[in-house]
């Protein structure tokens, strides 16, 4: 009897030692991902909007390291990348609405206005090339009177010139405009006359129509700068945009607004040759 139960008693202390700890929670991999996008979000939030799309993804990974959270178990990881993530989304939408305001404040004042410089050629490329020309037709209302290519817009401190208007042939065989299409190019060129101000550019602030017909901004392979980023005080920018339009058009028109929430709009309007 008193062998069986030393034998019982090893047994059980064999299968139960009383020093035996839970298994350690790891870390999610999405939350971890979260923690560091939303960081470097918040350190970008004004890099030209590259920050807030930094953050858009550390949402989203905190929203799947949330549904996985019972498997992994710590959550302080997505915790924290999320409210980084919403506060600096806050923040840079906060300054945003406030920029805008103020820019609004002078818009009102006719803070805008263009200056004519001698005609600037058009790049002319295989086919189609480009002649500028300004519109004949009367400009609508909280509309300024077109501008041609190497005119300068006025917007404050900042004048913003197009240098040319092209065709451009890409490079990259996986990025070619659709059958019946081209790309067109916008080179631009500003200059921040401030003294003391920090301004930002944006391809956000131009609206384009390829015959009337409102048209997006596309992405291409090419060696150009984007047309977006910020300008110290007596600082330079050069960059260019793309859109890509029907071969068959005969007009593009490229509309300046000196603010996203502003009603006033500076055509560019050039005719397209056959």
């Amino acid at each position: 009897m008193e062998n069986n139960t030393e034998n019982n008693e090893v047994k059980l202390t064999e299968s139960t030692p009383p020093d035996a700890k839970p298994p350690k929670k790891k870390n999610n991999i999405f939350g971890v991902l979260c923690l560091v996008f939303a960081i470097i979000g918040f350190c970008t939030a004004f890099a030209g909007g590259f920050g807030v799309f930094l953050d858009v993804v550390a949402i989203i990974f905190a929203i799947i390291a949330f549904t996985q959270a019972k498997k992994v178990g710590k959550v302080g990881l997505q915790i924290a990348g999320l409210a980084i993530a919403l506060i600096s989304i806050i923040v840079y939408s906060t300054v945003l609405a406030g920029l805008h305001a103020v820019s609004d404040a002078l818009n009102a004042e006719g803070s805008v206005s263009i200056t004519t410089s001698a005609p600037v050629n058009v790049v002319e490329s295989e086919a189609p090339s480009v002649e500028t020309a300004a519109s004949e037709a009367a400009a609508p209302a909280e509309t300024e009177a077109p501008v041609k290519v190497g005119d300068t817009i006025n917007d404050g401190d900042l004048a913003i010139t197009i240098t040319s208007i092209d065709k451009f042939e890409s490079k990259n065989e996986f990025v070619e405009p659709k059958d019946g299409n081209y790309f067109l190019r916008v080179e631009l060129h500003a200059i921040n006359n401030s003294k003391s101000d920090v301004t930002t550019v944006s391809s956000w602030s131009f609206t384009a129509y390829s015959d009337g017909e409102s048209i997006n901004e596309t992405f291409v392979d090419s060696d150009d700068k984007d047309f977006s980023g910020e300008v110290g005080p007596g600082k330079k920018i050069s960059g260019a945009i793309f859109y890509e339009i029907p071969t068959g058009t005969k007009e593009f028109e490229l509309d300046y607004a000196p603010s996203f929430l502003s009603n006033k709009r500076i055509p560019i309007i050039v005719e397209l040759a056959k």
